[in-house]
């Protein structure tokens, strides 16, 4: 691994998660003899590699596309679970990562749209204060002026008035059925989200200024953008925290290495990924996650490397 990246964490008071990450590169894959293989075996086994975690990370972005609409029609978990294990042919765990996946989303989603709701509320609070000010000094600019003998200037002054006091009763109107929508969508746990970006989904619009050639181009770099990771959810009650994705210490090739041991996510397919993987960062604390807790794993697809990302878990007050 070339590079070290630091993610972004949950806390809470006892502890809070940080994501390592480690890259696979040539020299990094694994037998059950002879430790480190052959560069030429290692090119081919982690070519392999890299096609199986393309291959899980496709089905993994249909899964959650259609978990996000299950869970939307307000399906059940196990209603869920049991409807992708049968459509996709996924064994129960990776089910239960796809659900994970899609419901962090949704809890994500709906804790924003609970925030952004208050400072809309606060926001027309605020305008209709200011709404009622400038009716305030309207009426009274309006009552000194003798329409029997209006001033020069006095009627398109008038009109004025009006239409800047129609455009923020529609304004405010607006804002209050914003505020409306986004309250039922909360109630109902109904949001719209775009999965590979909202920004790279409008570039196809203006394909020159986003660096696209044709729409073909950028279809393809959104199809890329869609299924780009797969993530496999733990659980502190399997082996080493997990039960498709397991790492061990490898202290014959130092501190900071790992055999990873990769298995299947496909009913009735035993088959497995058996590859070496270099991780400094976090290498203490994630020693210690694989011997008594849950360790979750994201694989990271990338022009430049196949990545894996533990998530360890750091019991820590913070003054």
């Amino acid at each position: 691994m070339r590079k070290i990246h630091q993610r972004a964490a949950l806390f809470d008071e006892e502890s809070f998660t940080l994501t390592s990450s480690g890259r696979f590169g040539k020299e990094g894959c694994l037998d059950k003899k002879s430790l480190l293989k052959p560069k030429e075996e290692a090119v081919a086994q982690l070519a392999e590699l890299r096609a199986y975690i393309e291959t899980m990370a496709e089905h993994f972005s249909r899964m959650v596309h259609s978990a996000w609409v299950m869970i939307c029609h307000g399906l059940e978990d196990g209603e869920i679970k049991a409807s992708l294990t049968k459509q996709y042919s996924v064994k129960a765990r990776v089910a239960n990562a796809v659900i994970n996946q899609a419901r962090t989303r949704m809890n994500s989603l709906s804790a924003l749209k609970v925030t952004q709701m208050e400072e809309l509320e606060s926001k027309i609070s605020a305008y209709e204060e200011l709404l009622e000010d400038q009716k305030k000094e309207h009426k009274e600019w309006h009552q000194g002026v003798n329409w029997h003998k209006p001033q020069k200037g006095d009627c398109q002054k008038n009109r004025y008035w009006k239409r800047k006091l129609n455009n923020m009763k529609n304004r405010l109107h607006g804002m209050k059925q914003k505020l409306a929508s986004w309250k039922e969508k909360i109630e109902n746990s109904s949001f719209s989200c775009c999965f590979g970006s909202r920004k790279l989904f409008k570039a196809q619009y203006h394909l020159i200024e986003a660096g696209f050639a044709n729409h073909e181009e950028w279809k393809a770099a959104w199809r890329k953008a869609r299924k780009k990771s797969y993530y496999l959810f733990g659980s502190s009650d399997e082996t080493q925290g997990n039960q498709l994705c397991q790492l061990t210490s490898e202290s014959k090739l130092g501190s900071d290495w790992f055999s990873l041991l990769l298995r299947s996510g496909f009913k009735d397919d035993k088959t497995g990924h058996h590859i070496a993987v270099r991780i400094p960062y976090l290498k203490k604390e994630l020693k210690d996650n694989l011997e008594n807790r849950s360790v979750s794993y994201r694989f990271v697809l990338k022009d430049r490397g196949l990545y894996i990302q533990p998530m360890v878990t750091i019991q820590k007050k913070f003054p």
